[in-house]
């Protein structure tokens, strides 16, 4: 028998945190559960002994991003594993895959739509999610999100909200300016007054 203390440490241990969803439930699915459960996300996760990956159906630079990456994006405000994985992962090997910012670029509105909502949540696992998102979709599609970065800044700057996360904000914000050029650097100032690029 496993010792709770080995238990405690198994590698893969970290991705198990978040609450597995019950599939006997009787209750209303979230968007992106209803379409995982439908099949229409074309990976899932392979578990290994020290980490979990995803095993996609067609690589993704062979997918159309309309509508996988918005539901990955919703995806992103998930609480129930295996979801939060999936979700998190997906959104990310996407936004890294080859081609992705011919595809991705288009979406760029949509998917500021969808990521406001979750930088809006009080959960802060939701909201660090929210700013890895963010921070891939500006390496994707840089200074396409610039007219976006106004109202995405009042949700990003939540400093006071969440002790902890300072630095991930501090850090999405630069990420934001490096991708966003000249423009987005002049944006963020005026919504941070005491932004100044390291």
């Amino acid at each position: 028998n496993r010792s709770k203390s080995s238990e405690s440490i198994r590698p893969s241990a970290k991705f198990d945190r978040n609450k597995a969803d019950d599939p006997f439930a009787k209750k209303k699915l979230t968007n992106f559960a209803y379409v995982y459960k439908c099949g229409r996300i074309p990976c899932r996760i392979n578990h290994g002994s020290v980490s979990h990956k995803l095993q996609w159906d067609i690589e993704p630079c062979n997918l159309d991003y309309d509508p996988l990456l918005l539901q990955m994006a919703e995806g992103l405000a998930e609480c129930q594993h295996p979801y939060v994985f999936i979700a998190s992962r997906g959104f990310k090997e996407l936004l890294e895959a080859k081609g992705s910012h011919e595809k991705a670029t288009p979406l760029t509105k949509k998917l500021v739509f969808i990521l406001r909502q979750s930088l809006k949540s009080r959960n802060p696992d939701v909201f660090a999610r929210a700013l890895d998102g963010l921070q891939l979709l500006s390496t994707c599609v840089g200074p396409a999100l610039d007219s976006h970065l106004s109202a995405l800044l009042v949700q990003v700057n939540r400093k006071s909200l969440f002790k902890g996360l300072e630095t991930k904000i501090n850090e999405t914000i630069e990420i934001l300016a490096e991708n966003g050029g000249d423009r987005a650097v002049k944006i963020i100032k005026t919504k941070v007054p005491t932004f100044s690029m390291c």
